[in-house]
């Protein structure tokens, strides 16, 4: 399923995990290349600014959200950086999620704990249950736009994003603009 409403912010530098540690919900410093974990930005107040992903890969944090929200995160955060070297911009990646019983044969992928990740042919693939199926995030960068479907061959039936809202919904997982918004503390949502 093409998850063309995601977004991913890419943060470059040295100070990118204790920054981005500070400023949300979870435990970004202790993520090592290929870790990843759920988490909502929040502000001054603990108001979320948006929900997020984080995947750590050895040179950057690659963190998923709602694509509306990018511009506004990047603008947030920057308030934020001082003496941090942290650079942030949106990534020029797409976003498709790969579900069903046989998505990680199809990629050949290990046994993988929720959001940790793999690169396969410069894309970067990454464990994702929230629809209540065994999934995959592959984030493809835009430079290399036939990779996804070099690593998925054979056996895929695409989806649509009125399947993927009702698995969604079915599951009971939260969407930024639907069920949460930046009125609501991480608690509440």
């Amino acid at each position: 399923i093409p998850l063309a409403w995601r977004g991913i912010l890419e943060m470059t530098g040295r100070d990118r995990a204790r920054f981005l540690h500070g400023m949300c919900t979870n435990e970004i410093k202790k993520l090592q290349p290929g870790q990843g974990c759920m988490a909502a930005i929040v502000n001054r107040q603990g108001k979320m600014v948006a929900d997020i992903i984080v995947h750590a890969t050895e040179n950057a944090l690659l963190v998923q959200m709602d694509r509306s929200l990018l511009a506004g995160v990047i603008e947030h955060l920057s308030r934020f950086l001082v003496a941090d070297d942290v650079t942030l911009k949106p990534a020029a990646a797409a976003l498709l999620g790969v579900y069903g019983s046989k998505a990680r044969g199809l990629l050949g992928l290990p046994e993988l704990p929720d959001f940790h990740g793999v690169m396969r042919s410069a894309v970067f693939v990454a464990r994702n249950r929230t629809l209540g199926l065994d999934g995959y995030d592959l984030i493809v960068p835009e430079a290399r736009p036939g990779e996804a479907e070099r690593l998925l061959a054979h056996g895929v039936k695409p989806g649509s994003p009125e399947l993927y809202e009702a698995l969604r919904i079915e599951n009971g997982f939260p969407r930024w603009g639907v069920d949460m918004d930046a009125t609501m503390l991480p608690m509440e949502a």
